[in-house]
């Protein structure tokens, strides 16, 4: 077992101390930096950087940030919502670790997507067939995970396969789901 024990408190957002929700920060007890090559192999569209070192990814929402001797966990309800998260990224750590002989660790460093890049390969046109009022609004939902690209019918137009095929690359490449039908 990698990590065992953990220490945790919760804090609203600096950005926004009225949220609805909290964020939490584990001190770890164990140092976890050896497993990130092994997490960095089987997660999908996480972020590693080796040399700060940290991992970041997404789960149920949350977005959690390993380092060394710390987790954090965002968007959270409550002391109980963190504990329950945080136990489950407690059974990664350990399931990833205990798994370790057959995984073959990865230094990848795949980069974050911001909203940005992906609006600037949206059609651009505000129709809302997305179920999103705005384009960027529909890219930040793409950035965070919270739509897929099937939502945007106008993509699936003849003079938008380019935008399409360099939208669908980039998800890939950052680790995220794609449609099928859309490769």
């Amino acid at each position: 077992m990698l990590l065992r024990e953990y220490k945790f408190q919760l804090f609203a957002p600096k950005c926004n101390p009225s949220a609805e929700y909290v964020n939490c920060l584990a001190a770890l007890r164990d140092d976890i930096r050896e497993v990130f090559p092994y997490l960095n192999a089987t997660l999908k569209a996480c972020q590693y950087n080796p040399d700060a070192p940290f991992l970041r990814f997404r789960h149920e929402g949350h977005i959690i940030v390993l380092r060394p001797r710390q987790a954090a966990v965002s968007k959270l309800v409550d002391a109980e919502d963190a504990q329950r998260m945080l136990g489950r990224v407690k059974d990664l750590v350990n399931d990833t670790w205990e798994r370790r002989e057959q995984i073959t660790p990865s230094c990848r460093r795949a980069a974050g997507l911001t909203a940005l890049q992906l609006y600037r390969l949206l059609p651009g046109g505000n129709c809302g067939k997305c179920g999103e009022p705005t384009c960027l609004a529909f890219a930040v939902k793409l950035a965070e995970e919270e739509a897929t690209l099937d939502r945007c019918s106008p993509l699936l137009e003849t003079h938008q396969e380019e935008k399409r095929k360099a939208l669908v690359e980039l998800l890939l490449e950052a680790g995220c789901e794609v449609p099928e039908d859309w490769l």
